[in-house]
């Protein structure tokens, strides 16, 4: 009500302010759904999923998804993935959500006229999907604990504070869940690479 100042108009500095309560409250809903979410997981109550999943169609629903904000920062994105790949076996919402956790996290830590790529490949029996961004990268002094609860790497120039610490770690669980991994590499100033891989749907291909 007072955004849409239906109870009068608003000064520069009330607007400022109503923009970072925005913010926080919505860091305050991230860090309620992840914790949900890692406690179902953590506590058995999620069962690994037994449905085929169509990667493809999978990555181009979370591309579309994040499209918008990434065209608004300047930041381009690109996708590299095969006409035809193999399908996996496991559940379509939460394969889309290690997905999306992953190009988030590529959106908030690459500037203005960077680029993030979104590329997958077939290895023996496995599916390699991996998200590559140019942004600012990860300190060597996190990079075997990235995946882990709460961790969070703040860069001096990042606008707001970084996230809650919850994402990658959910991320690790759900693909471990399925019998994958996941894992980082990345340096300093040249930017990071999430990988993670599944085992493919024997006699597949979509």
């Amino acid at each position: 009500i007072l955004r849409q100042q239906l109870l009068g108009p608003l000064t520069k500095q009330q607007e400022d302010m109503l923009d970072s309560f925005k913010q926080d409250c919505g860091r305050l809903t991230k860090l309620v759904r992840g914790l949900l979410q890692l406690s179902k997981l953590e506590s058995g109550k999620i069962k690994p999923s037994e449905e085929v999943v169509d990667m493809r169609a999978l990555i181009e629903s979370a591309v579309s998804q994040v499209q918008l904000q990434f065209k608004e920062k300047g930041i381009e994105i690109v996708v590299n993935v095969p006409s035809m790949i193999p399908s996996i076996v496991g559940d379509t919402q939460q394969i889309s959500w290690v997905v999306l956790n992953l190009l988030n996290n590529a959106h908030q830590h690459t500037p203005s006229g960077g680029h993030v790529e979104l590329s997958t490949k077939v290895i023996g029996d496995e599916l390699f999907t991996s998200v590559k961004d140019s942004g600012n990268g990860i300190p060597e002094e996190y990079l075997d604990k990235i995946f882990n609860k709460f961790v969070q790497v703040k860069h001096p120039n990042d606008p707001t504070p970084g996230s809650v610490g919850l994402g990658l770690s959910i991320a690790k669980d759900i693909v471990e869940m399925y019998g994958g991994k996941i894992w980082v590499e990345s340096e300093v100033n040249k930017g990071s690479t999430f990988t993670f891989q599944l085992p493919v749907q024997q006699g597949t291909t979509t």
